[in-house]
């Protein structure tokens, strides 16, 4: 979906030498899995870990201002290309379907986080979760700024994700490592959530007075893999300790009523603090490569 950019390079190959670290590719923690079995013999590649920021765009078909939000996330993408990381999560009012805007785009997960989060208003986002609960909600026209602040930053913990998509059958395995660049707090705990996301889905949208019949959404959040908060993980590690944890789902051919295809599918996951929201790392995949 993306390329790396050249701000990356540049800002990494300065702290290199101070925050990288030796990459374990065979952790040895017990893993779980959904279904109890593992489909993914490979193991993880060594890597230098570098920040990424996920930034979540909570939207609606019906919400005339939330295409100025998706703009805003295009420029994301234009400015940091893969070390941002973008959703748009459809919720609340704007988001329920009626007979001209029959797709239903919402998920459990999605109403929870609008809930949790305190939004009142579209278009407006969240930025890595920071801020809880006194100013976690961003509008959109910070995202750009509140996003360089972050990446200016040594990055914190290390996600990695491999998977296997099954075109026979639809299942899908993900193995998803995650381990501290530092060492914790030993009051911190951390949770993993894995999100199904599609791009690319063609459906009405509520632009200013008008209403365009075929519009893009991208980055859509259709599921919440490990549950709407995610599973606990990293209990007890220290710094440079890889964890593991593996999932086993099949990949619907429609979520509510929209149809899933599945090129146009990824897979997000990221970590983050409980005890804030705030999140410290995130990655992406592609379900078909």
């Amino acid at each position: 979906m993306k390329n790396n950019f050249t701000l990356r390079i540049l800002l990494y190959s300065l702290l290199a030498g101070i925050y990288s670290c030796d990459y374990v590719s065979n952790p040895v923690e017990p893993t779980t899995n959904n279904n109890g079995e593992s489909c993914i013999s490979s193991a993880f590649p060594a890597t230098t870990p570098y920040r990424k920021v996920l930034v979540e765009d909570y939207t609606g078909h019906k919400c005339p201002n939330c295409p100025q939000a998706a703009v805003s996330v295009k420029k994301l993408e234009d400015t940091f290309h893969d070390s941002v990381i973008c959703i748009a999560v459809h919720a609340d009012f704007f988001a329920k379907p009626d007979s001209k805007f029959p797709e239903d785009f919402r998920t459990d997960a999605g109403e929870k986080y609008a809930v949790t989060f305190g939004f009142s208003g579209y278009p407006n986002g969240l930025v890595n979760r920071k801020d809880y609960p006194s100013n976690a909600v961003k509008a959109h026209t910070s995202w750009l700024s509140e996003v360089s602040t972050i990446l200016r930053t040594a990055p914190e913990a290390d996600v990695q994700m491999l998977s296997d998509y099954n075109s026979t059958d639809s299942n899908v395995c993900v193995n998803v490592q995650t381990k501290l660049l530092s060492n914790p707090s030993l009051t911190t705990s951390y949770n993993l959530c894995l999100m199904l996301v599609q791009d690319s889905i063609v459906a009405p949208q509520v632009d200013g007075t008008n209403t365009i019949a075929s519009y893009l959404h991208r980055h859509v959040l259709r599921d919440n893999i490990n549950g709407i908060w995610g599973d606990s993980v990293l209990t007890n590690a220290k710094k440079d300790e890889a964890r593991l944890k593996k999932y086993k789902f099949k990949l619907q051919g429609t979520y509510k009523n929209v149809s899933c295809k599945p090129k146009n599918c990824y897979l997000v996951a990221f970590l983050y603090d409980n005890s804030n929201y705030r999140i410290l790392q995130a990655e992406e995949i592609k379900i078909i490569k």
